[in-house]
């Protein structure tokens, strides 16, 4: 019953002998019953690079899941474009304006926060992409009611669509 929760042999290892870094171990049944959420940081290395992308989706620009019927409508969802020339480790994120900051609206944020995923596919030209396909799909989010969802990825060189839907 005494494991940790999450361990990566190469740079976690616990050890016994009253460290105070603030490290316990829990029974995961017990964690169950004390707790709901858990949340864990990525401590970026120092040759991180990173780039911000603004926008929002509106009726002109949400295009939704693809459907078998329809899968079209997907293509207006908002597209961004990354070349690689290395392998690289890419963490996305996409973040959804907070309900607590409009008045009026009440837990869960309804009229705020919406079922959003993040997916990669790799593409062979520059243009937007026309229709949803699955078999280049590289990675993606779990669909979340989340006011922030984030994939990690580790990519070959090449070039990527990054599609917010």
């Amino acid at each position: 019953c005494a494991l940790p929760i999450f361990q990566d042999p190469e740079y976690e290892v616990y050890k016994t002998g009253g460290n105070d870094d603030g490290t316990f171990l829990m029974c995961y049944k017990d964690w169950r019953t004390y707790f709901t959420n858990l949340f864990y940081a990525i401590d970026f290395p120092e040759e991180f690079h990173g780039r911000r992308f603004i926008g929002e989706w509106n009726q002109s620009n949400a295009g939704g899941f693809p459907t078998k019927s329809d899968d079209k409508t997907w293509a207006k969802n908002p597209q961004f474009l990354l070349s690689l020339k290395k392998t690289t480790e890419l963490f996305i994120f996409l973040g959804q304006n907070d309900g607590r900051l409009v008045k009026g609206e009440k837990f869960h944020f309804p009229n705020c926060i919406h079922p959003v995923m993040i997916m990669v596919q790799q593409v062979t030209s520059h243009e937007p992409l026309k229709r949803y396909d699955h078999a280049k799909t590289k990675a993606n989010s779990v669909p979340k009611e989340y006011r922030e969802v984030s994939l990690e990825v580790k990519l070959s060189p090449g070039d990527y669509m990054i599609i917010p839907w």
